[in-house]
């Protein structure tokens, strides 16, 4: 039997949006699916440094939720780390309660399994070897896009993210037009100076609203068609026939850049 664990970006990416994120997830999760690698499970990592979960953490614990469905909370451990970074133990334990009682209490009872990481490698293999004795499944995102033919705009968790695509390009709309009543203004009193200044941040707004709209695009484009061709692809160009192989090739990357491989008790991929 062989373990891969694959890391995957986190929401809480200051250089990506979350919509880039969810995109490159999606594409993962969707060719994993239709190689037919099997899934026994995830692992959601929370810092107990951090404090009370509201704002963008919030967003992004329901982002998960959406991507996994109901369905797929039994094959969920939710994991608590960073403990050793606490002056107080008694405020990790604080959170800790906090968690389970106010934001995991639904995935818990949904047979989501929640441990406070001590940091060992045992405790870490044993999580791993949990999940790998589970049953294969099939996320929400997945069936959406791949079974369904969503787009990701149409996704449980597309449509908490597109609100913010949306709202930016109409921002950087908004500022397009603003600046070329500046523009025009400035023409009118022949200032120079001003007119340059305002065509070089109308030049940066719609560069901002190019981005935006491309990121829209993506939003709408047809991800499970997508993959497939890109499958069909890879097993025409490439001599690979192994599942993890081609996964690596159709998302353009190495495997040893994607995978952790752990040899769990003498296992090797």
């Amino acid at each position: 039997m062989s373990i891969a664990i694959v890391d995957t970006p986190g929401f809480d990416d200051t250089t990506r949006s979350d919509a880039e994120i969810l995109d490159e997830i999606t594409q993962f999760l969707v060719a994993q699916y239709q190689l037919g690698i099997p899934l026994r499970g995830l692992i959601y990592l929370h810092r107990i440094t951090d404090m009370r979960m509201q704002g963008s953490a919030l967003r992004y614990f329901q982002m998960f939720q959406k991507i996994c469905g109901e369905e797929a909370f039994g094959n969920v451990v939710l994991v608590t780390t960073m403990w050793d970074q606490l002056r107080d133990p008694s405020i990790g334990l604080k959170r800790d309660q906090e968690l389970r009682k106010e934001f995991w209490c639904m995935m818990e009872k949904g047979g989501s399994q929640i441990y406070n990481f001590d940091g060992s490698s045992a405790m870490a293999q044993g999580i791993v070897i949990g999940l790998a004795g589970k049953k294969d499944i099939v996320l929400r995102i997945q069936r959406e896009v791949n079974d369904y033919g969503k787009t990701l705009e149409d996704t449980s968790a597309g449509r908490l993210v597109a609100p913010s695509i949306y709202g930016r390009i109409m921002e950087a709309e908004d500022e397009i037009a603003t600046l070329d009543r500046y523009i025009a203004e400035a023409e009118r009193n022949q200032d120079v100076v001003v007119r340059g200044k305002r065509e070089r941040e109308k030049s940066e707004a719609e560069s901002k609203l190019a981005r935006e709209s491309q990121k829209q695009n993506r939003f709408k484009a047809a991800i499970g068609r997508e993959t497939k061709d890109n499958i069909d692809n890879a097993r025409k160009s490439s001599k690979k026939t192994d599942g993890l192989q081609l996964f690596a090739a159709v998302l353009g990357l190495s495997v040893s850049l994607v995978f952790n491989i752990l040899p769990l008790f003498g296992v090797s991929i």
